[in-house]
């Protein structure tokens, strides 16, 4: 293994990594986005301690080159060199932040030697840190996406929890209670009243005058039939958020 690692070019924090990112990815594929945020943020806690050590090489880099160039102890950029890309920097305006106390000339070269996407361009380290990091936020979404799912479903039972109620108050016979009812805060709640039969005289005559003023309160085709009790559905969305 070791051999190995040293034709690649590579050390142990990279095969954790690169071993926590294989995991993590075939956990996310079957939907187990829980388990493949526990181990990928393992992988971002290797990350995070490289990132301290990479920080002190980085100053030293830096401490080094001012030496090289010239440049005062005191020296600093108006901006953090691990915000801003070399390519993205405008000289003619950093010219002008500097003044002319220092050649224009050497800060560019200062920069282009010590910038952290200087250094790290290239690195394989680098691009597999890139894919943990996108995983990572994946599988962040995918379980804020879940908790909102099973939100809306707790208000979904909240609300079957009230058509229990009222269907309760309207009795099992289609057409019979109340079709207005008065909730606790004294508002007039309409309620549409639940249909479990078929109409009698649809099926025995196969029309039916309260079809069109909806005065009959039966159902009149499969689609309208209620079937399956609030009871019901309370307990299979409960079981589904416990799941």
């Amino acid at each position: 293994m070791k051999e190995v690692q040293k034709k690649l070019n590579i050390d142990d924090n990279y095969c954790k990594k690169f071993g926590l990112l294989k995991k993590a990815s075939v956990l996310s594929f079957y939907g187990r986005s829980n388990e493949a945020f526990n181990e990928i943020a393992k992988a971002v806690a290797i990350i995070k301690e490289q990132k301290q050590h990479d920080q002190a090489r980085n100053d030293a880099i830096q401490k080094r080159w001012k030496f090289k160039l010239g440049l005062e102890d005191g020296f600093e950029l108006p901006f953090p060199l691990e915000k801003m890309h070399p390519d993205d920097i405008d000289y003619k305006q950093l010219e002008t932040n500097l003044g002319s106390a220092v050649p224009i000339s050497t800060v560019k070269l200062y920069i282009e030697n010590v910038s952290p996407f200087r250094i790290e361009e290239g690195s394989r380290d680098h691009y597999l840190n890139g894919c943990i990091e996108e995983l990572y936020l994946q599988c962040e979404a995918a379980i804020q996406d879940k908790v909102d799912t099973i939100t809306k479903m707790k208000e979904h039972v909240a609300k079957l929890d009230e058509l229990a109620e009222m269907t309760e108050m309207m009795g099992d016979e289609a057409g019979g209670g109340p079709t207005e009812i008065v909730d606790d805060e004294g508002r007039t709640v309409k309620v549409k009243p639940k249909k479990t039969k078929m109409c009698k005289t649809l099926l025995e005559t196969g029309r039916c005058n309260g079809i069109k003023d909806k005065s009959c309160k039966f159902a009149h085709n499969p689609i309208e039939l209620s079937l399956i009790p609030v009871s019901t559905k309370i307990r299979n969305l409960n079981a589904v958020i416990t799941a």
